[in-house]
């Protein structure tokens, strides 16, 4: 331990001689318009939801916005640090870099994401692995102007679209007017860790020409720590137990997820005149992680304690890794602004599985030390838009109209290669099966490509003083083709020995041709009450899904499924919604609230079978029916406080065929109710220093992680209550602050686990949230 606390010592010593200056999250001036000096309102925060800067007060759409300030002030560096404050956004917490989103309860392990995940101006494509059910790419906010959270379908404003919402990470960009650096260190310790987590960042910007071009350059590293212990058999146990049954008995061996995440963004901005403006941007993140953020249940961990307990000391390794290069240019044309992006993204997910356990729900005892399942998938995706917006030279709505225009071009090839080779198999349970070429039990190379080509828009008109409508359209062309081949024991094909091709095998072709519309009306009762309607659809498209392992087959006909490769329809909703925004006591109380219904059909969604595997398929019609509410007050000039609450009541409008009593079940992983309440202070402490103080409160209801055949629905995510603390000082460059994680120590089940290998009915396994932590952090603005 301690050479492994000398060599990060170094490491982050050599990092920090190299990044000279480094960037603290905190917040560019452009995104808050902060009250005068001595005032007790609120700040107005500017957003560009619409493609415009505006408002958030003026933007007819339930959105959240966060600040870099904001951010800085919760400690976040990654998703899961401020999503739970989000009212309706609700993830799937696989851990380790790994989330599922949804908004409003649109969640779906299949197809394509529900929520646009953007970078700027640049989506994030999510994985198109077979088994990581379609999770997100985490990236680090290091270096982040603000984050935008919005809900409801967004098809008819942003290129690539998406059903349930959209999340915008929008990073600082390249100044050429001023030179500056900075540098952050942070050091924490979580409760069950093995050693400490530490975190550097660095930001420099440097004008290369003053007022014309600008360089910035953001790196980080972050070592995370385990606190999950991993445990396997003794030797003499394990003997015993085959023999005999008798229990086992673990010895720890390692302390997981431990891991380590790096990278970093270069950004070139050139402003030759006032009316034009170019970035070229290259983004990296890498996350390494040996090891899961699960527990294994069942009979060896009947308290769900913090232990991973195997027969065999597997190695496992969760690896995920993005790039994004990315060529943007704004164009001042005077009656409209011109904004073009050009992309490329590359991104790997690569996870590596014990399988022992595996082989003995299957059927083959006693247990074999086999190797781990692995699973590679690797995406490149290009992606261009261009968008046309008119801009306004008057007050607010002294314009008749105000349009916006855009085409948008996506294109993504996905790999996943998955292998489960055992040396030995045909050896030990040859007698059973009999001979197994290459002792192969699973291998199958998939490949999908997927085109997305999208005309877009939105008109507004102003008929009379304080009204606006709005309608939109997005007429778009989806196309995704599938290539699904597979071998081995377990595939129900010829086990022959040879490598699936995934170019000489049938294609499953999944294609929408359609349009998505969208309405509004806005009501501008008075300069601090505004009023909105709206209604949106979102799509998605179809899908190939690989044909079941045998021993799977007999289950699926009783669901009426065949079991066989074919394609996933594609799915659409419909959105509708009622808001108010309202400031109120000169600005010192913000009160947002919306209410709405979503008709969802022909759901994507699976069912879990007793052979370990999910059906793939479409359920027919969800109803999720709920509300958002955003508080924020400032009753005295040093003090803040604020509170958000989402509810959602989803319901299956019939039942699952095959399966009775579904009908009125929610969707899985959604939770009914999530909340959270925060209180600031600000106050002079000693000398020159100025102290903050910081309390955050966070509560996500239980939710259902699958629906299972025979199953009494009864929900297997709890609830979970968090609670955190920042007590920060600032003086001219520095600062300096402490902090604390989930102080209630709430360790609770977020996801069920299912990457490589199949579900062990007996022994699931099951992602959980970090137990309490604490840390310290120093921050210099050079």
């Amino acid at each position: 331990m301690c050479s492994i606390s000398l060599s990060r010592s170094v490491r982050t010593v050599f990092v920090s001689i190299i990044f000279a200056a480094s960037a603290p999250v905190m917040a560019q001036e452009s995104a808050t318009t902060a009250p005068p000096a001595g005032s007790e309102a609120l700040e107005e925060v500017v957003v560009t939801a619409t493609k415009r800067a505006e408002s958030l007060q003026a933007v007819p759409l339930s959105i959240t916005a966060l600040t870099g300030r904001d951010l800085e002030s919760k400690e976040a560096v990654n998703f899961v640090d401020y999503a739970r404050t989000v009212p309706n956004l609700t993830f799937t917490d696989l851990g380790a870099g790994r989330e599922r989103i949804s908004i409003r309860g649109v969640d779906s392990k299949l197809g394509s994401t529900v929520v646009g995940y953007y970078l700027d101006e640049t989506p994030i494509p999510d994985s198109s692995s077979v088994s990581a059910e379609r999770v997100a790419f985490d990236p680090e906010l290091i270096d982040v102007d603000r984050v935008e959270v919005l809900r409801g379908p967004q098809g008819t404003t942003y290129g690539a679209g998406s059903m349930g919402g959209v999340i915008r990470i929008i990073p600082k960009r390249a100044d050429p007017m001023r030179r500056e650096s900075s540098a952050r260190a942070e050091l924490s310790n979580t409760d069950n860790a093995n050693v400490p987590s530490e975190l550097f960042n660095g930001m420099l910007n440097a004008p290369i020409i003053s007022g014309r071009l600008a360089l910035r350059l953001v790196g980080w590293v972050h070592q995370e720590s385990g606190f999950n212990s991993k445990q396997v058999a003794t030797p003499s146990s394990l003997a015993a137990h085959n023999a005999t049954g008798a229990p086992l008995d673990f010895e720890k061996v390692a302390t997981v997820p431990e891991g380590t995440a790096y990278g970093g963004r270069v950004a070139l901005r050139y402003t030759p005149s006032d009316w034009f403006d170019v970035e070229a941007s290259y983004f990296y993140d890498s996350q390494l992680y040996r090891g899961f953020q699960d527990i294994t249940t069942g009979a060896m961990n009947p308290n769900d304690a913090l232990e991973q307990n195997f027969y065999f000391n597997t190695p496992e390794q969760n690896r995920n890794r993005l790039s994004i290069a990315n060529l943007k240019s704004t164009v001042d044309l005077g009656f409209a602004d011109l904004m073009a992006s050009a992309a490329y993204t590359r991104r790997l997910l690569f996870l590596k599985e014990e399988a022992g356990e595996a082989l003995v729900f299957v059927g083959f005892t006693p247990p074999l030390n086999a190797p781990p399942i692995t699973e590679e998938g690797r995406d490149i995706s290009s992606s261009v838009e261009v968008r046309l917006s008119s801009t306004r030279s008057g007050e607010h709505g002294s314009d008749l109209f105000q349009w916006l225009v855009g085409v948008f071009y996506d294109y993504q090839k996905g790999w996943t290669n998955v292998d489960w080779r055992v040396p030995g198999f045909t050896t030990a349970f040859g007698s059973l099966v009999g001979p197994v070429a290459d002792d192969n039990l699973f291998t199958g190379h998939f490949l999908d490509y997927y085109k997305q080509k999208a005309v877009f828009g939105e008109l507004s008109v102003y008929p009379i003083d304080r009204l606006m409508l709005t309608g939109g359209v997005r007429w778009f062309k989806l196309s995704r083709l599938d290539s699904t081949p597979q071998n081995g024991l377990f595939a129900g094909t010829p086990n022959d020995g040879s490598i699936p091709n995934p170019y000489a095998y049938p294609f499953i072709r999944g294609d929408t041709n359609n349009e998505a519309y969208k309405g509004v009306i806005r009501w501008q009762q008075t300069k601090n009450l505004m009023l909105y309607a709206q209604a949106a659809e979102g799509f998605r498209t179809g899908f190939g899904r690989p044909a079941l392992p045998t021993a799977c087959l007999p289950q699926a006909a009783l669901l009426g499924n065949n079991g066989a490769a074919g394609e996933v329809a594609g799915d659409k909703l419909w959105n509708y919604e009622v808001g108010i925004k309202s400031d109120w006591h000169q600005n010192r109380l913000r009160v947002n609230v919306a209410g709405y219904r979503i008709n969802w059909t022909d759901i994507q969604q699976s069912v879990f079978l007793d052979c370990g595997f999910p059906l793939e398929l479409n359920l027919g019609l969800v109803q999720n029916t709920g509300a958002e509410l955003e508080v924020e007050s400032r009753p005295l000039e040093a003090v803040t406080a604020g509170a958000a609450f989402g509810y959602i009541h989803s319901a299956l409008q019939q039942d699952i065929y095959g399966i009775p009593a579904t009908k009125g079940k929610p969707l899985p992983d959604v939770p009914e109710v999530t909340a959270s309440a925060f209180i600031t202070y600000d106050f002079h402490a000693f000398g020159g220093w100025a102290g903050n103080l910081r309390g955050d409160y966070s509560y996500t209801d239980r939710s259902l992680s699958t629906y299972v055949a025979n199953s009494s629905f009864t929900p297997d995510k709890t609830a979970i209550s968090l609670l955190g603390a920042r007590l920060a000082f600032h003086r001219e460059r520095w600062e300096l602050a402490l902090y604390g994680r989930n102080l209630l120590n709430d360790v609770e089940r977020t996801a069920l686990e299912r990457d490589v290998s199949l579900n062990v009915a007996y022994r699931l396994r099951y992602s959980v949230n970090a137990p309490r932590t604490f840390g310290v952090s120093a921050a210099y603005r050079f």
